[in-house]
């Protein structure tokens, strides 16, 4: 009887070892699959696998993740803490990198970077440097390189972007090289190092089928400002060309300032509008600030004191969606330590990840600090800008209204007209309506119509003889019927 039990038991656990193995192996052909680019077919497979075991849910979970990330659907983040879970405790270096990875990557798809996103990326990092999978640093660096050039750190995201190159080329694989390309291309441009980007970009530009549709966009982009300088025609259809695929803020305001550049004024500012529709708060001000450049070259005050204020409105608004989300990544930040005891129960890697954490705290506080710092300087000046141009119009504004000659005073003129736009609720009524006046023109009509100074105060004015005046008024009236 005991041995017909014993039988039994040996029996039934060489069945479970069995049905463990076949889902297993269904798993292991999903991650090459994936590591192929056959997502659909990754995803079918993985809609009929009939979990039975904690050990292939762990494994199920990370690439039911990477498939979801991969049609850009969102993932669930508690199905992947089982995972990271899991493979603490079982030490599994590869699949433990993968789950952090993709952790980072379900915020990441909501477009929120936060502490906890970083210090996923870093762990996932550390871990994935102990093994030999050049394809899973490469998609690290990947995603490390872009939270960098998101939050402004563009030495390191320039430092990922080779770092991901490098691997891309390690394994060989066209898509990530060209993705790598493209990361590499926009980070040399960030730094300022044209000749490097545009040099990458046109490398990039043979792999761009190879990239999904709205990263196609970037590329064309990219492609349109190598030659926006020297052949605005091949510029523009590129841009064009982006925005078939995705329509992103820097391709409308390319557009904008070639239109610009052909006095096309009605183009230029529709796709002024369509970049600012869409834009992140320093594209939106930089975007801002070429329009107002643009208003006040044009003597268009009304619509620069307009932009100016847009522009100081963006940056406080900025600083305050900063403030906010660094509270909550610092609320957060120890939340996140605590998920990840298990796995360093190694002293080394414990002291190694804290040391990480205080640095990142510190460079945090430090870079946080001096952003606002920045903001506040550019707002200052920009605000003792307007009141320069301000204080200088006054003066003339006054020389006016006490009948002082101001004919030495030309170069400031402009600002006068400037103050009395500011000054005046209804100077677009008085002076607005005109489009082809001068400054002079204008400072006449504000002595003669608005202050309703007598001939003689504006021959004194202007310096000019009575008679003059009376003639000058005259060819107003003409040219204003």
């Amino acid at each position: 009887m005991k041995k017909a039990n014993v039988i039994l038991l040996i029996t039934f656990l060489v069945v479970s070892c069995q049905e463990k193995s076949e889902v297993y192996q269904q798993l292991v052909h999903v991650d090459s699959l994936l590591y192929k680019n056959f997502v659909d077919s990754a995803n079918n497979i993985l809609s009929d696998i009939k979990l039975q075991t904690t050990r292939d849910s762990a494994y199920f979970f990370v690439l039911n993740a990477e498939t979801e990330y991969r049609q850009s659907k969102e993932m669930k983040v508690d199905k992947i803490n089982f995972s990271i879970n899991y493979y603490n405790k079982h030490l599994d270096n590869r699949n433990l990198a993968n789950a952090y990875y993709y952790w980072a990557c379900a915020w990441l798809i909501r477009d929120s970077i936060s502490n906890d996103v970083v210090m996923a990326l870093k762990s996932a990092e550390l871990i994935a440097e102990k093994t030999t999978d050049n394809s899973l640093k490469n998609k690290i660096c990947s995603a490390l390189a872009y939270v960098n050039a998101s939050v402004g750190e563009k030495n390191a995201a320039l430092k990922y972007a080779k770092r991901e190159y490098y691997y891309a080329k390690k394994i060989n694989c066209r898509r990530d090289i060209a993705y790598a390309l493209l990361r590499l291309s926009e980070a040399y441009k960030e730094v300022e190092k044209i000749d490097s980007a545009e040099y990458y970009i046109l490398q990039c530009k043979n792999l761009a089928k190879e990239v999904n549709n709205n990263d196609k966009s970037f590329i064309y982009n990219l492609l349109g400002e190598c030659f926006i300088d020297n052949d605005t025609k091949i510029a523009e259809e590129f841009f064009r060309t982006a925005l078939r695929y995705k329509k992103i803020p820097n391709a409308y305001n390319n557009l904008a300032s070639i239109f610009y550049s052909k006095h096309d004024t009605v183009n230029w500012k529709k796709y002024c509008d369509s970049a600012l529709a869409n834009a992140w708060y320093d594209i939106k001000i930089t975007i801002l600030s070429d329009i107002a450049q643009k208003n006040y070259e044009a003597n268009n005050f009304a619509a620069y004191k307009q932009t100016t204020d847009k522009i100081i409105k963006t940056m406080n608004d900025w600083c305050n969606n900063e403030k906010e989300n660094y509270s909550l990544e610092i609320q957060h930040k120890f939340d996140y330590e605590k998920q990840k005891n298990d796995y360093q129960r190694k002293i080394l890697v414990y002291i190694v990840v804290l040391i990480v954490l205080i640095i990142l705290a510190f460079n945090g506080i430090i870079i946080y600090k001096r952003r606002m710092q920045t903001k506040l300087e550019t707002i200052t000046e920009l605000n003792g800008l307007k009141l320069s141009i301000l204080e200088n119009g006054r003066i003339i504004y006054d020389k006016i209204n006490n009948c002082q000659p101001i004919s030495d005073d030309k170069n400031d003129w402009i600002n006068c007209v400037y103050y009395f736009y500011i000054k005046n609720s209804n100077a677009d009524k008085i002076l607005g309506i005109y489009n082809d006046l001068t400054i002079a023109d204008q400072i006449f009509i504000i002595a003669d119509d608005f202050l309703k100074k007598a001939d003689e105060d504006i021959a004194n004015i202007f310096d000019i003889e009575t008679v003059t005046v009376r003639t000058r008024r005259s060819k107003l009236k003409k040219k204003l019927k």
